[in-house]
């Protein structure tokens, strides 16, 4: 049985190894949008259930899609799962699909050595 469980997981690492192509640069490129808008006050990021639905997304619409797009088709997929459930004492599932306001914005995905090296004073040429 132990051996059956290092099979699979060893299967499942060599599966998401393809993501590490070009085809992944926009997906890493923009996983900090990922975990600031899942972890916005008010959108619990539920760990296997988004998680889950995000791969499977991901399959089928393919790594160059937007996070926007992912996001949105992995909303749609929460929200038809969760549909022919019974209610449950739990938050919503649904992934927000905004992500603006004072908890989070544009300028939070800004890394401070990029506004600090715009800030900073330029040399004037001598002439």
């Amino acid at each position: 049985a132990v051996e059956a469980v290092a099979e699979e997981t060893a299967e499942e690492a060599i599966e998401w190894r393809v993501a590490d192509g070009p085809e992944a640069a926009v997906l890493s490129e923009q996983h900090d949008f990922l975990w600031g808008f899942a972890t916005v006050p008010g959108s619990v990021a539920y760990r296997g259930a988004m998680f889950a639905a995000l791969r499977a997304v991901v399959d089928k619409v393919g790594f160059s899609a937007s996070w926007l797009e992912l996001l949105h088709h992995t909303n749609e997929r929460l929200c038809s799962w969760s549909t022919s459930r019974p209610d449950q004492p739990l938050p919503s599932m649904e992934i927000s699909s905004t992500c603006r306001g004072a908890a989070f914005g544009p300028a939070d995905l800004v890394l401070l050595a990029d506004v600090t090296d715009d800030l900073a004073p330029k040399p004037r040429l001598k002439y």
